[in-house]
């Protein structure tokens, strides 16, 4: 979408209207290329016209064509993902652009034990009483540690991921500093998360849908998995990358991810995790 939060408002109503609870992005991710486009040019206008011209696609757009409108932004969209910023005015009808969207994106389902995450703590509840943090009452969400050392000993930078109760893998994020990951997670003796992926876990466990597992992989044990020239990189770098990469790959999976990271231009990781 272009600048979702204004039209899944509307469809938001309408789902309403027609006695639907739930929300446009409680069915799936949401990716919404006005953000994307301000992350990737800051300070510089995110409108479809200014896209579109960035993108060297044709700016003669018939006012109000809501189908051309859908075609161009699909193309925009798959040109934001898979170029670096310096090259998005080339065409990507292009054969190398091509290979690279392909590259980013499958249909091919990921698990953690492929990435060669072990199991860190599980999400077992969900409370009524709440915490104080940042000028929020954040409800508690209750968590059993399955691995101590990881928990608190294994420090970063580090890649985790979260699954839902079927053990699929919802959420894949970052930790960049040089503590342990038990640093990220936890404020005041209690568990946090961003507030929009908070809503997702609170959700799943007040639907009984737990527990929810939290798995983890250091950047050093990574580097033994990864292509040389990415092995030598800053341990943040390589952290950014992967986070960025493999959330554009199995984006359709991460239905926790609410945006999208910026690619590291010619950042691979070797697809070690083929099994």
């Amino acid at each position: 979408m272009h600048n979702a939060s204004f039209d899944t408002g509307f469809i938001d109503s309408e789902m309403s209207a027609a006695g639907r609870t739930e929300r446009l992005q409680d069915l799936g991710s949401i990716a919404c290329t006005v953000s994307i486009a301000k992350s990737r040019f800051p300070g510089e206008t995110a409108s479809l016209d200014a896209l579109i011209l960035k993108s060297g696609l044709s700016t003669k757009r018939n006012k109000h064509s809501a189908l051309e409108d859908a075609q161009l932004l699909a193309e925009v969209y798959l040109k934001l993902l898979t170029s670096p910023p310096s090259e998005v005015h080339i065409s990507i009808c292009q054969p190398e652009i091509k290979k690279r969207m392909q590259f980013t994106t499958t249909s091919q389902k990921i698990s953690p034990e492929q990435l060669g995450m072990e199991k860190v703590i599980e999400l077992t509840g969900s409370r009524k009483e709440t915490f104080f943090y940042r000028e929020k009452h954040k409800r508690i969400i209750d968590h059993r540690v399955v691995n101590e050392r990881r928990w608190k000993k294994v420090c970063g930078p580090l890649l985790y991921a979260v699954t839902d109760h079927t053990d699929e893998v919802r959420y894949i994020g970052k930790w960049v500093t040089a503590n342990a990951l038990y640093n990220r997670w936890v404020r005041h003796d209690t568990i946090h998360h961003g507030e929009c992926t908070r809503n997702f876990y609170l959700a799943e466990l007040d639907a009984g849908r737990g527990p929810l597992t939290v798995w983890s992989i250091s950047v050093d044990e990574l580097k033994k998995k990864l292509p040389s020239t990415v092995s030598a990189m800053h341990s943040k770098d390589i952290a950014v990358g992967l986070e960025a990469l493999w959330i554009s790959r199995w984006k359709t999976q991460l239905r926790w991810n609410t945006k999208l990271e910026r690619l590291t231009p010619g950042f691979l990781d070797g697809e070690y995790w083929h099994v």
